[in-house]
């Protein structure tokens, strides 16, 4: 308990360091997945030191959040945020907003005067199994991140 309570305290230090940053969409998803995981036979979240990555990821230049499973970890359920073919869950934080996607890695790239953040994600996404490779390109535009075939 002491451990992620030393972990927790270092995210919310390391997040009132950066008040570009609204740490509420942060917090949140800290917040759930606490209880996610404790929802299951008690377990308690390690939160990893780069669990919370700080990155533009709508081309403002002010820092948002990226979460990623890979370095969350539940006592109870070793594949809560992180297992199977699919992947990892990671979740994308703009001001309160939150998006959560499976991927089985992620690169943020500039592309002309976007960023968009590319996601390995399940060969199902593109018609096959998981041995297809399969990309998703995601991109922030109006007040939204857009990815063809949605809405």
């Amino acid at each position: 308990m002491l451990r992620i309570c030393l972990f927790l305290a270092a995210g919310i230090a390391a997040l009132s360091l950066r008040p570009a940053l609204a740490a509420g969409g942060v917090d949140e998803v800290i917040k759930s997945a606490t209880a996610e995981c404790a929802a299951i036979d008690g377990g308690i979240l390690t939160v990893g030191t780069n669990a919370i990555q700080h990155l533009d990821l709508t081309g403002d230049d002010i820092p948002d959040a990226l979460i990623d499973g890979w370095e969350l970890s539940c006592s109870s359920s070793h594949t809560l945020f992180c297992g199977g073919t699919g992947g990892c869950r990671i979740f994308l934080v703009v001001g309160h907003k939150v998006r959560e996607e499976m991927s089985k890695g992620w690169e943020l790239i500039r592309f002309g005067n976007m960023q968009v953040l590319l996601l390995q994600v399940h060969g199902s996404a593109c018609g096959g199994t998981n041995l297809r490779s399969c990309v998703k390109a995601l991109v922030w535009s109006d007040g939204a991140f857009r990815s063809i075939g949605e809405d």
